[in-house]
């Protein structure tokens, strides 16, 4: 990955993410990483301005829609952790 120009660490009581501004092609892109999750989404400007369109309204059914979708994909993660079925040959 390319040499942070600046980063800042974001959290409330619910998360914490580290944004990173990196250098990518003839611009720059804001990395937004998650260390407790390790994930990570590198945003250019066009998509952060998109967000600037949203209501406060709307933002929150964008997050309810992701966290919906990641507590999904955890569950499935545990289910399958925990499934007794033997493997098959």
């Amino acid at each position: 990955m390319s040499e942070a120009l600046q980063s800042a660490e974001i959290r409330n009581e619910f998360a914490a993410v580290r944004l990173t501004v990196r250098p990518h092609g003839r611009g720059t892109r804001l990395e937004v990483s998650s260390g407790q999750l390790g994930t990570s989404a590198l945003l250019d400007a066009t998509v952060l301005e998109a967000l600037t369109r949203f209501d406060p309204e709307a933002l929150a059914a964008l997050v309810g829609v992701a966290m919906q979708a990641s507590d999904e994909t955890v569950d499935a993660a545990a289910a399958e952790e925990l499934d007794p079925t033997p493997e098959r040959a």
